[in-house]
């Protein structure tokens, strides 16, 4: 456990920066235009740590052309990105007219709750008793934080 405590840090710090960050945007420059705005920025980001990637484990970038390789990145790649787009649009809707408080719980404990479903169904990943009272108990977290 103490070896994940940086990342673990790290990656909580900037997912709860990034909503806040995310909601002064869309109220600044609208949804849609910070959708592709921040995608385009993120695009040029990536192509610049997979130039750095490649030069430190020196490799071609010929390995990345490989046929059943491009398939592979383009299928993924093609389908995560499109369900991230609808659920941004989504996301980016609720920063806008909600509280980043009330959207971050829903939506974070919302995630867990799913995640948790999905991991079962599709990847076969066993579910715990432990982890069937995780799903109720936030279950009724999203229940009450609406009935109020």
């Amino acid at each position: 456990m103490l070896p994940a405590i940086i990342p673990l840090l790290v990656n909580s710090l900037g997912w709860s920066i990034k909503p806040v960050l995310e909601k002064m945007a869309v109220q600044k420059i609208g949804i849609i235009d910070f959708l592709f705005i921040r995608y385009i920025f993120t695009g040029f980001l990536s192509l610049c740590g997979l130039v750095f990637y490649i030069y430190w484990q020196n490799k071609t970038i010929m390995s990345y052309l490989s046929f059943n390789y491009s398939i592979s990145a383009v299928k993924w790649g093609l389908l995560v990105s499109i369900v991230a787009i609808i659920a941004l649009l989504a996301h980016y809707y609720l920063l806008k007219n909600f509280k980043v408080h009330y959207v971050v719980g829903m939506v974070e404990s919302s995630i867990v709750l799913f995640s948790t479903l999905l991991s079962s169904l599709i990847l076969k990943e066993k579910l715990s008793a432990n982890k069937c009272w995780g799903i109720v108990l936030i279950a009724l977290g999203i229940y009450f934080i609406n009935a109020s």
